[in-house]
């Protein structure tokens, strides 16, 4: 069992043990749980649940299985969890908003750019990136 944040709900606990135990690679998707407004986070996101040593044993994200090590789980800022190989959805919060994102041209640069209400996000030399970026932070992809 891990030493949680105290606002984690019961069935991202449960969850969290289950893929410790089970060793499957997830893809997390953090955010306000309050709002459900995904904040957008691209990296360190992808990996499998491992345990802390120590007394208060927290969960952590596994890059690899050569990794020996990996960053703290912000438990309690859980808005998704999905499986990489089916890219099934194992947990969503219930206050989930997808985010729209929007390419747009970028003429001065020849860059297309990645915005979500009107912030830009990422830029791009082509298209195609542009899209597999948005795909990747949709789930819907693994890699961008």
């Amino acid at each position: 069992m891990f030493t949680l944040n105290e606002n984690t709900t019961s069935r991202v606990s449960t969850l969290l043990n289950n893929l410790k135990m089970s060793q499957q690679r997830v893809r997390l998707v953090y955010g306000d749980t309050d709002t459900g407004k995904d904040w957008l986070e691209e990296y360190d996101v992808i990996g499998t649940i491992g345990c802390s040593t120590g007394t208060n044993k927290i969960p952590l994200l596994i890059k690899n299985s050569r990794s020996l090590g990996g960053g703290s789980i912000l438990d309690h800022r859980i808005l998704k969890i999905v499986d990489v190989k089916s890219k099934c959805v194992l947990y969503q919060h219930e206050k989930y908003v997808a985010p729209e994102f929007e390419i747009g041209f970028l003429a001065i640069t020849g860059q297309y750019s990645v915005s979500v209400g009107g912030e830009i996000q990422a830029n791009f030399k082509t298209e195609k990136q542009a899209k597999n970026y948005i795909d990747f932070m949709l789930c819907k992809r693994m890699s961008k």
